[in-house]
Order: C-alpha cells, then structure tokens, then sequence
C-alpha cells in the first residue's frame, strides 16, 4: 500500500451529488521536504547526523523520482555556502552524515536542503531549511557586548554603545584597543576604544543594503582580534518574491458565505451554506501539499442549508473547502484540520528513567492505529544530550508538515500544540501565494561530464575506459566516441569522507585498459548552479533581546556546560585524497618502488610516492622512460552516503582507561517498524539529561514524533 494515499473527497449527503470530478484548482505549498537532525547545537569538528523525509502528495514518474539531496550550511551574517555536499536519496529518503570543519566559526547557521527536482528557470522545486547553532569552550581574551540604543527623535542613523572587557569581568588595557566596523559592500571605518573598553557607533542607515540588515564588527585588544556581527533593526529586504509575506485570498463576489462552526474536526465536517439568493452552488476540496481539487455537482440552494460531510477518505492535516457557483467561481472559502484527534499511538519506553555511566538502555517502540492494533512506520530515532537541544522555537516534524502554511516554520509548534490557536489561525483569509504542485517544467539534471589531456586541457573525443574508485571498492564504464559516458547518481556513491576518485585509460585493441596517458575527469556537480538559488539565508534570527547582543553567546558560561562540552568535543577529520591516505595525486597518478608511473602491480602500495612534474619515470618494467607534464586537476563529483555511526561500540566500552564522551549516544536515521521493535545501546562516560526522540511517517501517511527524558548519572553503582 503507497504511503501516502491521494485525498478523496466524497460527499454522501442526500441534498449533494456524489459524483464528483478532479479538476486543476488553486495553488499549494510547494514544500513537502523535511530533514530530522540528531541535534541543533553542535561544536567545531563534529558529525551532523540527518534523515531527509520527502513526502510529496502526488505520484511522481520514475524519471522524476529525486535521488539527489543537497546539503549546505550557511552563517545567517553571510551569503554563500561554508560547506556544500550532495547526497543519495532512495524511494524519497535521505539518510546522511555531514561532517564540519574543525576551523568552522562559532555563530548560527541554516541547514539547507535540495532535491535535484529542478523547475524550467533551474531552481530547486523543493527545499528545506533549519537552524543550526556552533557554539565554542574556548575562552576568547575579551567578551563583547553591543547595545542598540533607543533614539527619541527621528534620525537616519542608529546608535550603538559597544564595550569590550576580559573574560574575568575586569577592563582591558585600551592603549591599543580599537573597533573596525562596516555594513556589507561598504570601505571599514576604525574607532578607538576608551579608558573603560568603550565606543560609541553611529551608523547611517541611508542607502545601506537591507538585504543583510548586519554590521561586521571586529576589535583588536593587544594585537588579539575578535569578530562579531551585530544585527540592526533594520526592516530587511528580500530580492526574492517568494519570502515576501504571503497573499491571503478573500473573493470579491460575497454573494454565498460557509460557515465552519468548528475548523478542528474528526470524521465529519459540520458546515452551514447561506446564500443572499438562490443560486446553484457546488464545493469542492483541497489538500494543503495538491493541486488538484474534488468537486461535487451543482445543487440549488434557496437560502441556507446546513450539511454535515464525511472526511473518512480524506488525509489527516489541512484541507481547503471552497465554495463556487455553476460558472466556477469561488464564492468563499475556509480552512479545516481534518482528523485533528485522530494519529497513530507512538510510544517510547525504557522501564526505567535514570541509568549510569556505561550502561546498557533498552529501548522499546510501539505503534498502535486507530483501531489499537499494530502499525507500521518509518522513524528516525536518537537518544541526544539536552544541552545540545535548542529549548524553544523548535522545529517538529508533525508541526511543521501540517502548519507551516500558517505562519513561519519556527512557529508553528506553538501553532500545532494549541488547539485554540490553531482554530483561530484556520479561520483566518486563505494563503494562497504558493505555487501549485505540478510536473510541468519539472526535470532532473543529468550528471555531465568531460576528459582532457591532463598535460595540457584538450578535449577527449574518443572511446576510453573510465575506473571509479569509492572507498574501498572501484568498478569500470566506459565513454562513447566522444570521450563522454553519464554516470547514475548510484555509480558515484561514497561513504561521507572517505576516498573517491575517477581515472580514465585507453583500450586496447586486446580489450585491456592501460593507465600510461594521463588523463583528467571532470564530473559536474548537478546541485551547483540550482543551488545557487538558496544561498541567502531567510529564516527569521532567535533573538531573545535583539537590543542587547554579545559574543558571550557563542561560547557556554555554564561552568557544569562548559566542563561537558569540552569533554564532548570529538574533532572529526576527513579522509583525503592527499599522499599521506592514498600515495595518488588528484589525477589518481603514482610512482611504485620501480619508479614505474601507474604500476599496476603496486596499486596502492604503502611505499608509492606522488609524481613529480618534469621528471622521467617508465611506463612500465623495462619500458620507456617519459616527463611527466603534471596534473590538471580531476574535479569529479561525488554522492556521499553516511558514513557509520558508532555510539559506545565494543572497542569503546571494553577500554575502561580512556573516557568516551557522546552527546549523541543513539542514532538510527531509517528505522522500520511493524508493531513494536525492541533497540539497545549503552550510555558513554558523560553524564545528565537525555531526551530520546521518535519521528517519521507511519504507512497511513500521518506524522508521527514521540519524546522520553531519560538521566545518565555518573554516581549510579
């Protein structure tokens, strides 16, 4: 049975037709992608562990069918891309590992995703964005602080009071203390900071670009330098129509009015039809994720009516129901939840709540329909330190899918979990600036590629041999005439991080592929230019004061936070492609023992060394000797699947001499389960608070997310 079953709306009622005809109506929201991380606050070096869920309502075709998700991560303060990677998708999940750089700057970060769904001007039909925060244990030399001022009179500028202090709360030396600063696109201007740390900034607000409403700050104390951004209260600008407020539909022609006494509904919809005249009227229904509409045929209405309709077929979440007269014209419309009470039991047990160090925790997960007997689901599971979980303005998956249409995604847990809010936001004109769901236009990109002489750039136009090596493995393809072939998204496939390259050789008349030409492989990245589109960030900031900004804030005061985070910091380092992993340079060249080029008897030898530009090496025993001209550089790209998650394996708990510190000690990104399914792992070396979460599709369609806070406490025998 398909997951996600298409809604019917059918309308048993003895004054309405029951025939009703699917017809292309009014415009839905175009997201149906999420992405389910292990946490949202994380440190320099660690492992983002993620689970991309697409859920689109309509069936797609196979060639539509995504099997590529970009990955990015960019500061809120900055445009363009820290990190950018693409990985595999099958049967529309995503499970992947995204490590950061060891080097990457404290501050907050978007979590931004793409499908390789692309629409006909090249952009990402379907995307998704969370935030992220880094934070740091390192001790900076001075903290800052940065406070708007309020301004009586209306001024162009706005007023800033900044003090920079030691760490310990003591003043610094301000003989040479100063502050540069400058909003983007503008030449820096330098003050002096006084005798207690202080400067005053006035920064004109005439002409400056609100695309980015920030000002770069960086101030030097005795030759150390911070760096911070101060965001002003400037209205921001977007160049993109898309993040513009949304249009709320409200039909001019008033003449017949619905009236939902109750949006929140069960099975059944209750609904009152008044009209200023007999008319023939007719309804019809939309889901909040399809384009397509269920209509039922043209009764006459004389004056009001009250009518009760059956939602049994329809799909738990939003639903449009809209009211037209016989020439199709909607009249009123209105927003309902359908199956509000109705989801799926999702239950999430351990038999106890408080563990010690090193211990085994069993984990046990049921899920139960309607009906209470056993259900089948999707989840993404993970047990993860509450430290490394932001408190409020959380994104939930349930929330998000089917509330975001009502205001900004990090509002809609306060939207979801309220029933009186949500009833009033229902009740509330229509959104309807969302472009339809719709395959016109709609194609994926197909991986290009191209082979040159590595010595000197020119165009390969005939058949070669191609050898891919990820990790561990390699496999052969082989080009057309004109020295081009088009690699599945599965044939570049590697585990985040590990090794990856691609190799091509001539063939032989005999049919046996020799390496002694250098040649360089350029496979495109299919995501680069799509994902060209996303790389501004749009969600709003988590300001608690947005008057009074400080760098504290990248860094944790806690002194029981601070000691945990240090001990969880895990730096997490990249395999690479370098002499010291693999003996090759980026063209996959070697020299062996023999000072042979490419000896095919030492692949991967320990004792291989990289090729030197201009100097002879043979082509094989006993053969000819050759200059080698160099390496241009392949550029292939690559598909990572996520590498593996370990937690307190075997090796880690049986080595009682080293402490093991996991924030994340649980992490399983696509997990099947029928009924009831009974998962153990063991708690690390840190103790506190651990919330164990649940989240994903059941077969039915209906999200689903289950939390449990269990203790690790370093004091238990």
């Amino acid at each position: 049975m398909p997951l996600l079953k298409r809604s019917v709306f059918l309308f048993v009622l003895f004054l309405w037709g029951t025939t009703l005809n699917a017809q292309r109506a009014f415009p839905a929201q175009n997201s149906a992608l999420y992405v389910i991380t292990d946490k949202t606050i994380y440190t320099p070096g660690e492992v983002i562990w993620f689970s991309g869920y697409f859920l689109p309502q309509e069936g797609l075709a196979d060639s539509l069918n995504p099997n590529v998700m970009a990955v990015a991560l960019i500061r809120q303060d900055t445009t363009g891309y820290t990190i950018n990677q693409n990985y595999f998708m099958r049967k529309h999940f995503c499970p992947g590992s995204l490590t950061l750089p060891a080097a990457l700057q404290p501050g907050n970060y978007e979590l931004v995703a793409a499908l390789n769904l692309l629409d006909s001007s090249g952009r990402p039909r379907f995307s998704f964005r969370k935030r992220i925060s880094v934070k740091t244990v390192e001790q900076p030399p001075f903290l800052l602080t940065f406070r708007i001022e309020d301004s009586l009179a209306a001024t162009n500028t706005i007023q800033i009071a900044m003090q920079a202090l030691k760490s310990e709360g003591v003043l610094i030396d301000p003989r040479n203390a100063a502050i540069s600063y400058h909003r983007p696109g503008e030449k820096p201007k330098t003050q002096k900071l006084d005798l207690t740390g202080r400067a005053r900034l006035v920064i004109p607000t005439d002409g400056a670009d609100t695309t980015l409403p920030v000002l770069y700050t960086t101030t030097t104390v005795n030759g150390q330098s911070r760096s911070f951004t101060v965001w002003l209260p400037v209205q921001r600008s977007f160049t993109n129509k898309e993040l513009l407020p949304a249009k709320k539909d409200i039909p001019r022609d008033k003449s017949a009015t619905i009236t939902l006494p109750n949006p929140l509904c069960g099975d059944t919809l209750e609904a009152t039809i008044t009209t200023s005249h007999p008319q023939k009227l007719l309804l019809a229904s939309q889901n909040l994720y399809s384009a397509t509409a269920e209509r039922s045929a043209p009764v006459l209405i004389p004056a009001s009516k009250k009518i009760a309709l059956p939602l049994k077929d329809l799909t738990r979440g939003i639903h449009t129901l809209l009211l037209l007269n016989e020439h199709g014209i909607v009249l009123d419309q209105k927003q309902f939840f359908a199956h509000y009470s109705d989801r799926h039991q999702l239950s999430v047990q351990t038999g106890r709540n408080q563990f010690g160090t090193r211990e085994k925790i069993t984990l046990t997960i049921s899920l139960k329909n309607l009906q209470g007997k056993p259900a089948r689901a999707l989840l993404t599971v993970t047990c993860v330190n509450t430290n490394r979980l932001e408190k409020n303005d959380r994104l939930l998956f349930p929330a998000y899918y089917y509330t975001q249409l009502l205001d900004e995604p990090y509002k809609t847990e306060a939207i979801y979990t309220n029933s009186r809010l949500l009833s009033q936001m229902l009740q509330q004109p229509v959104n309807t600036d969302h472009r339809p769901f719709s395959t016109d236009g709609l194609y994926r990109p197909q991986m290009a590629t191209s082979i040159v002489f590595a010595r000197n750039g020119k165009q390969i136009k005939k058949k070669l041999a191609v050898y891919i090596r990820s990790d561990t493995t390699g496999r052969f393809t082989a080009t057309d005439n004109s020295g081009r072939f088009y690699p599945s998204a599965a044939d570049l496939t590697v585990p985040e991080g590990s090794p990856f390259f691609v190799k091509a050789g001539n063939i032989t008349k005999r049919g046996k592929v020799t390496f002694d030409i250098p040649y360089a492989v350029a496979i495109t990245n299919p995501m680069q230019r799509s994902m060209t589109y996303l790389e501004q960030p749009e969600l709003p900031l988590f300001h608690k004061d947005p008057a009074n900004q400080t760098s504290s804030k990248q860094i944790l005061n806690d002194p029981y936070e601070v000691k945990m985070m240090q001990m969880v910091t895990v730096q997490s380092k990249f395999f690479s492609l370098t002499a010291d992993d693999t003996r090759r340079n980026n063209c996959g060249d070697y020299v062996c023992l023999n000072n042979i080029l490419n000896c095919p008897a030492h692949l991967d030898d320990v004792n291989n060394t990289l090729p030197v530009k201009g100097k002879y090496y043979l082509t094989r025993a006993g053969g000819n000797n050759i200059i080698y001209q160099g390496c241009t550089e392949n550029t292939p790209a690559r598909i990572n699947t996520p590498r593996s998650f370990t937690g307190m394996n075997e090796n880690r708990l049986q080595n009682k001499e080293v402490p093991h510190y996991l924030s994340t000690l649980y992490w399983a990104p696509l997990l099947q389960v029928s009924g009831k399914i009974t998962l153990e792992f063991y708690s690390s070396d840190l103790p506190g608070r651990y919330k164990i979460i649940a989240e994903g599709l059941a077969e039915n369609g209906d999200i689903l997310r289950e939390e449990k806070e269990i203790t690790i406490d370093d004091k238990q025998p």
